[in-house]
């Protein structure tokens, strides 16, 4: 899972998708969240960057990548899956 499809982001994802990953991309801005999908033609799934959606997410997620001066506070308990 990746919050923010800048230029970090979009490094992860390339090397995320490089070695087989099953990647998410949420970002506030649906131009870029466009912009990703032109890219990946459908490897990545891209998602609205809020909330309910990081959390959602997260509670599947193996890895989270994103910190920003956007980003959301750093990963809740509560987002973590419960085998953790």
């Amino acid at each position: 899972m990746i919050i923010g499809a800048g230029t970090v982001g979009l490094n992860a994802l390339k090397m995320a998708v490089g070695l087989g990953g099953d990647v998410s991309v949420l970002d506030v801005n649906v131009d870029r969240l466009r912009h990703v999908d032109d890219l990946y033609r459908g490897q990545v799934v891209t998602v609205v960057s809020n909330a309910f959606n990081i959390a959602r997410l997260a509670q599947r997620a193996d890895l989270l990548v994103g910190r920003g001066p956007r980003s959301p506070a750093p990963a809740r308990p509560s987002w973590s899956r419960s085998r953790w």
